[in-house]
Formats: structure tokens, sequence, C-alpha cells
């Protein structure tokens, strides 16, 4: 059985006697699948604003695989029964939605688990009834899209490792029944599955952000057990070995507030991984293991099924340290006067799905508090937000909603190249339509704190507009002493701008006119730039400070001159 070979349940029920922590999660577990017993069988449910059946297949998948682990860790065979009425009601379905893929390869994954699951309580009918909806209600409109190249196919997006992963899933587990279609969808599937785990990165980054990841990550990891199960090792791609330290990049994405990085689509609060434990076991990394039980969030079934053993917690570090990842985030940690300080910068292209026109836009944590917030994004179900050609007229996609130095709007053709310098960190935001070039660095300040610095260059004479910095907060905003102070009482964090003509930040609504930004501040000045280029930082600190202008400035020039003469003069 998938997910449960050699002999897992009887080992889950020896360890929940050794355990009290993984007893514990066993009866929270056992106690939903009661939960899930009492209520009504899976209904099909469609998103009328959308067109979606995504909160009908995430339901059905949460409930295959509560039922399937209580029934693990109990032996209670009326788990595994409701398991069959679940996949039965599925199978009835007129359809899986394919008009919305993701919906049909969800659904797929967690009718050929729990398929596998329960086969041998299930009769020849419920069998049938269940191979034929998979057949048609997934594998043959699968092949049908591999075949004519859908966009999910050929994107290399989340899509296309959900869409292709839950395929696999259901193609290897009901190979037996069905060996020539699910050979030839395993044959098509694979491949833009194997191209689509390349956009993970080396340290386990991935360009549409963590909770995009970690939704991507989690029907590759089901792909590949299902392969294995399956008795199809060698045909599990070799990218997949870039997936077992993903959890550093959903560990570097959250701050010491509890907030994710939410650039581009990303929600604020990270829905935690059902995968923590598959990663602690592939990657056999201590940090991955304390990573699986710090997490916020409900413990999951799968926590259970890659079960590790909380390990002792590390000693904080102290030190400023940085997480860079070339799908474009960079993050800076360090702890100063008893604050640990955060800050995650978004670089990468704003051409990758799921991503606004935010190039060096950031996150800013003091402790517990978020200072530097982003606006986050729109309703999904708006019309045209997914369309290319009508996203970017919505305020919230456009560089002008982003903590940034405003000098127009990004074009889709930026990107953004991070250079590190342990501890320090700059951003090189090239964008052929901009009539600069712009250096953003990040480091931590000398008494504590986190420096901002930008350095902009005009690259004709004469062609100068001035430049809007800008930065959002929700934190508590005062004038205290001519500086902004926020936060309450002394415990509030200075902001201070330092720019040639000594421009004092105001403090600004968003818009005034849309109640969603009624919390939201805009702190902000407007900027002229020299001929010969604008140096400016911004010191966010909780003590009186001044930021190493001097040295920081002569470090970013260093990268400027290195790498701006290599790059054509457009706009």
């Amino acid at each position: 059985m998938i997910l449960f070979g050699n002999n897992k349940p009887d080992r889950l029920r020896r360890l929940l006697a050794q355990s009290a922590h993984a007893a514990h999660i066993a009866g929270t577990i056992v106690a939903r699948a009661d939960d899930i017993s009492r209520q009504a069988l899976i209904e099909r449910r469609l998103d009328p604003a959308r067109g979606t059946m995504l909160e009908t297949s995430r339901l059905l998948g949460e409930r295959i695989f509560t039922l399937g682990t209580a029934w693990a860790v109990s032996g209670h065979a009326a788990f595994r029964r409701r398991i069959v009425r679940e996949i039965t009601a599925a199978a009835q379905f007129p359809d899986w939605n394919r008009q919305h893929f993701i919906d049909t390869a969800e659904i797929a994954a967690a009718v050929a688990i729990g398929r596998d699951w329960a086969q041998p309580v299930m009769a020849k009918s419920e069998l049938s009834l269940i191979d034929d909806a998979i057949l048609r209600h997934a594998l043959l409109p699968g092949l049908q899209s591999l075949q004519s190249g859908s966009d999910w196919v050929t994107a290399r997006t989340n899509w296309t490792l959900v869409c292709c992963g839950g395929l696999i899933t259901s193609a290897a587990l009901t190979r037996a029944a069905m060996p020539e279609t699910c050979d030839e969808l395993l044959d098509l599937a694979l491949v833009p599955f194997q191209s689509a785990l390349r956009g993970f990165d080396d340290r386990g980054g991935w360009p549409e952000g963590a909770a995009y990841g970690a939704f991507a990550a989690r029907y590759a990891i089901l792909a590949v057990e299902a392969l294995e199960e399956a008795g199809l090792p060698h045909r599990v791609p070799a990218e997949i070995e870039r997936l077992p330290i993903h959890w550093r990049f959903q560990r570097a994405l959250v701050g010491p507030s509890g907030q994710g990085f939410n650039a581009g689509d990303e929600p604020t609060e990270h829905e935690r991984s059902p995968m923590l434990g598959w990663f602690a076991a592939r990657s056999g990394e201590t940090g991955a293991a304390t990573w699986q039980w710090q997490a916020s969030g409900a413990a999951h079934p799968f926590d259970l099924l890659w079960y590790n053993a909380p390990p002792e917690p590390p000693a904080p570090e102290t030190a400023p340290n940085i997480d860079v990842f070339d799908a474009g985030y960079a993050v800076l940690r360090h702890h100063a006067n008893e604050t640990e300080w955060y800050l995650a910068a978004r670089a990468g292209r704003n051409a990758t799905n799921h991503c606004h026109a935010d190039l060096g836009s950031f996150v800013l944590d003091a402790g517990k508090n978020r200072l530097v917030c982003d606006l986050g994004r729109e309703d999904y179900a708006a019309p045209g937000y997914f369309d290319p050609a009508r996203r970017g007229s919505y305020f919230l996609t456009q560089t002008r909603a982003h903590n940034v130095a405003f000098a127009g709007e990004q074009s889709s053709e930026a990107e953004a190249i991070i250079v590190a310098d342990d501890p320090r960190v700059a951003l090189d935001i090239h964008d052929p339509a901009s009539p600069y070039r712009q250096l953003r660095g990040f480091a931590p300040g000398e008494n504590g704190g986190v420096v901002v610095a930008d350095l902009i260059v005009p690259k004709r004479e004469g062609d100068r507009p001035s430049i809007l910095w800008q930065c959002h907060t929700q934190a508590a905003v005062s004038y205290r002493d001519g500086r902004i102070c926020l936060g309450e009482d002394d415990h509030g964090i200075t902001v201070r701008l330092h720019a040639p003509d000594a421009h004092p930040l105001t403090i600004e609504p968003v818009a005034a006119d849309e109640d969603r930004f009624s919390q939201i501040r805009r702190l902000t000045a407007r900027l002229a730039v020299p001929a010969d280029g604008l140096f400016v930082t911004c010191l966010f600190s909780g003590r009186e400070a001044e930021p190493a202008q001097q040295a920081l400035e002569a470090w970013m020039r260093q990268i400027a001159g290195t790498r701006w003469h290599q790059q054509p003069e457009e706009a």
C-alpha cells in the first residue's frame, strides 16, 4: 500500500506505544476521522465565481488521508469502509471538472490512494466503478491534454507538478488493472513532470513562493511514492533530489512574527505543509525534523506516516545571516538588543507565474511585529486577474502598490539578480523599460535594526524623473522627535530616511477611497535623482543610530561597476 509499505501500520502502532507525542497526534487524527464518519459523504460543489471544484477536491483528499491514517493506527475497519463510501461517491460525480484540470488531478490522486488503501475490503463491483471513474474522468482526459499540449503541460508552474503528479499517482496505482492506458500516460506525463521539477533551485526554492512550492512538492512526492509502490523506482526522475531540502525555503519565508512573505499572490498565513516529515526523512537533516514541529498549524496525518521525534531545539543564531534562493528570494536575519530582525525581499522575474511587478519589494519583522507589510493579492475571482492582458490593471499587482523606490511601473521583462556578501545582500534590478539602473541593498544596522539602501543611476543624460521611495505598515505610526516611530510606547521602532536633500518621510493613506486599506499607512518621500545618481538609505532601528552609509555605498557602487557595464542601455 502506498505510504504504508514495509508493514508500516504495525510499526505505527508500535510507535504509539513508545511515544506519547506520537500517540497524542494519533488521538487527534482518530477523533477527526470519527467526525468525518458522522458527516455526509463528499458532494460535488462548483465555485460559481471561478468555475472550480477545489473545495471538493481538497476536502476529499483530507478525508481519505485522515481515514486511512486513522485505520492504520487504530485497526478499526469502519474507517476503511468509510474510504470506500467516499471514493464511490466521488466516482459517481458526472465529471471531475477537467476544464480546471488541477481539480481533476487532485481528485484522481485522492481516489486512487483511497482505492489502494481500501481495496482489501472492496467488492468487485465497487472496484470496477472506481476504476471506470478514474479512467473516464482522469486518465483519458489527461492523455488528451498531454497529447495536445495544454497550458498546464508546458507551463512549468505548480500546475504542471500538481496535474502531472496527480495523474502519475493515479496511473501508477491502477496500472495493474489498466496497464496499456496507464503506461502510455506515464510515458507522456513524466516528461513535463521532470521538466517542472527543475523549477526547484539547488537550495529548495520555488519561483512562485513558499505556499505554491509546498503545493507543487506535495503532488510531486505523492507521484514518487506511487511509482515506488508500483515497482517503478527506475521511472522516478533524478530531479526529485531537489525536493528534500525544500523545507529550508518553507522555513526561510516565515518571519518571527509568524507571518509568511506574501510576495505576489502568496498568502500571509502559510498553510503548514503535510510533507514536512518526508523532507526530514529524505534529507536526514536535524533542522528539517525540528521544523516539522515548529511550523505553525495542526499536525497532518502524514506527520505520523513520516514521523520524526522532535529533536532538542537548537540554540538561536545570534550572528547575522542571509538565505539566498536563485528562485528569486533573499532573506536577512539577525539578533540585536534582544530583538530578532527579519527581512525578506523579492528578486527573480516579473514574468513568473503568480508574481506581481514588485522586484525589490520587502517585508520586515522586528520580533513578533510585522513592521513593513505587503498589501497582498486581489481576489482570484476578479475578472481577468489571470489574463496577462488585464492582470496589470489591478492595483495590487502594480509596482506602485509595493515597498519600492518607485520610478514608474516595472515591465514584465524586468528581473532582479541577487548579489550576496554575507551579511549584506543586494538586488540588481534590471528593467529594459526603466530610465534608471537600480541596486537595492539590505544590511544589518551597526547598532541593531536593518538598513535598506538604494543606488539609482540614470541610463541617459538628462533623463531624470523623480522617484517615490515608499513602504507600507500596519503598525501604529507617529512622529517623535522629528522621526517616524512604528509601534507603541517605548518599544517603538524609529524609521529615518537618509537622502542628499534631507527629505523627511511623510505618512499617507494608501488609497483614501478603499476601506480595505484603512488600517495601513504608507511612508513616502519624493526624491530627485542627480546626474551622477542617487544613493539613499532608510534605517529601521530600536535605538538612536546612523547607518554606515559610506561603506554600504562603496560596496554597492563596486557591484554596479562590475555588473552594469555588461547591460545595454534600454529605455
